[in-house]
C-alpha cells in the first residue's frame, strides 16, 4: 500500500532498516529489530590526520554485547562508546560513536558527546587541538545476535527480509543486493546465508495479515 494506491507484486523486500518492524507488522510479523542510536561529532576541516578509517575494539564489542554494557559502572561503557574515526575529502574528521537503546529518539546529548570526546582525545591526543563544529545522531537497526536478517520469511510467500545490519548497512549493501537478487531470480545464492535466515529466531508470525 502506497500513498498512490495499492501495488500488486509477487515479491516484497523489507529493507526498511530501523523501520522494518513497522513493515513487518503489515504482514503479521514481530521482527527482532530495534533502533540503536549512534551519536557522532564533526570537526572543522584540518590537514590530513586520519590516513584510514579507525575502529577500536570497544566499538565492535559494544555492538555484540549490549547486556554487558548495561551492567557496567562506567558511564562511557553504558553509552556504548567506542572510538571510530574517519576524515572526509574536505578535511573534516568524524568522531564517534555511541550505541544506545532510546527508541526512535535521534537527538544528541551533552553526556554522550562529552564521553565521545573524552574517549577520542585519550586515544588520539592531537584531537584536543581541533575544534568540533557540529554533532548529529542516527539510528542503527539492531538484532539480538548482531547479524542481519536476509532471506525469505517462512510462511509468507514472497516476503523477503534485508534489514538489521546495525551500522554496516552501507558497507554490506552491495553483497546484500547481490544475495537478495539471486534469491529472487535463481532461488539460491552464491554463498550460504543460512546463518542469516529470519528463521533463526523461530516463528516470527503472530497474526494473519496481508499488505
Amino acid at each position: 500500500i502506497t500513498n498512490r494506491g495499492e501495488i500488486q507484486t509477487k515479491v516484497v523486500i523489507n529493507a526498511a532498516g530501523v523501520y522494518a518492524p513497522m513493515i513487518g507488522e503489515m504482514v503479521g510479523l514481530s521482527l527482532p529489530i530495534k533502533p540503536r542510536r549512534g551519536q557522532i561529532i564533526v570537526t572543522e576541516p584540518v590537514p590530513k590526520l586520519v590516513m584510514a578509517d579507525v575502529l577500536c575494539a570497544k566499538y565492535i564489542v559494544a555492538k555484540y554485547n549490549p547486556k554487558n554494557l548495561e551492567r557496567s559502572d562506567n558511564p562511557e561503557t553504558r553509552l556504548g562508546v567506542g572510538l571510530s574515526l574517519s576524515q572526509t575529502h574536505d578535511g573534516q574528521i568524524l568522531i564517534g560513536a555511541t550505541r544506545e537503546f532510546v527508541g526512535y529518539n535521534k537527538s544528541t546529548t551533552h553526556e554522550a558527546l562529552r564521553a565521545i570526546l573524552r574517549n577520542a582525545t585519550r586515544l588520539v591526543p592531537a584531537l584536543k587541538l581541533i575544534h568540533a563544529i557540529r554533532s548529529f545522531a542516527g539510528l542503527r537497526p539492531y538484532t539480538p545476535d548482531g547479524l542481519p536478517l536476509l532471506g525469505q520469511v517462512e510462511g509468507i510467500q514472497g516476503f523477503i527480509m534485508a534489514a538489521g545490519h546495525e551500522g554496516d548497512g552501507i558497507a554490506l549493501s552491495p553483497v546484500t543486493g547481490k544475495i537478495i537478487s539471486e534469491l529472487i531470480v535463481d532461488g539460491k545464492t552464491f554463498m550460504d546465508v543460512t546463518c542469516l535466515s529470519p528463521a533463526r529466531f523461530g516463528s516470527l508470525t503472530h497474526s494473519e495479515k496481508v499488505i
